[in-house]
């Protein structure tokens, strides 16, 4: 029973998340598919520079909103169906299938976003005082920097140890601790990953600024 929850929610939460609001917002918008415009990228970035401030905000709101639904619906039905209040794997459960989605939707052949705010979404309800201290983090080197993808990269590589040294000083060193921290470092890893081409044009110098 308990595996079959756990593959229906990972399927369900890959559905869910293969909703791409950018592409969504900017075809009722533009007419156009985002990922023909600017950078590529379906995602809150680059739906800023195409269309506007608040087609970005509406992007952003749906991505958090999408990935919040997948992990919160699979911890309302677990607790009603096993009268168990939490199980922290099956946030990586859904979390990752969430990202899948994001990454590689079903409804619009397998290219999506680069999974910031879907992974963002994830990291604060993972751990809410990691993820404060690592948007703190996000926010000054957007301000500094002024590029987003710069922030996203510096402030999902510190996330996992944030995470780790809350949960470390907060009591938890066991084996549960040490998966939970590899767990979130994979997804720390894929936001990386996923902003190669933003790291290399970052270290020659020509990675676009916002105003």
């Amino acid at each position: 029973m308990n595996i079959l929850f756990f593959i229906a929610s990972g399927i369900a939460a890959y559905l869910i998340c293969s909703v791409n609001p950018a592409l969504i917002i900017t075809e009722i918008k533009l007419k156009e598919d985002i990922r023909e415009i600017g950078s590529g990228n379906a995602g809150m970035t680059n739906v800023l520079r195409a269309a506007g401030k608040k087609a970005a905000a509406l992007t952003l709101a749906g991505d958090i909103f999408k990935c919040f639904i997948a992990v919160a619906a699979a911890r309302l039905v677990y607790f009603y169906l096993f009268k168990q209040p939490y199980a922290w794997y099956l946030d990586y459960i859904t979390g990752y299938a969430a990202v899948a989605g994001h990454l590689f939707p079903l409804y619009y052949g397998f290219k999506g976003g680069k999974g910031v705010a879907v992974c963002a979404c994830l990291f604060l309800l993972i751990n809410p005082f990691a993820f404060a201290a690592a948007f703190i983090v996000f926010i000054a080197a957007v301000i500094l920097s002024k590029m987003i993808s710069a922030a996203s990269v510096i402030s999902a590589a510190l996330y996992p140890a944030i995470h780790g040294i809350i949960l470390y000083y907060g009591g938890s060193s066991d084996e549960k601790t040490v998966w939970r921290i590899i767990l979130t470092a994979g997804l720390s890893l894929i936001i990386i990953i996923m902003h190669r081409g933003n790291i290399k044009r970052i270290l020659s110098g020509t990675e676009r600024k916002i105003k």
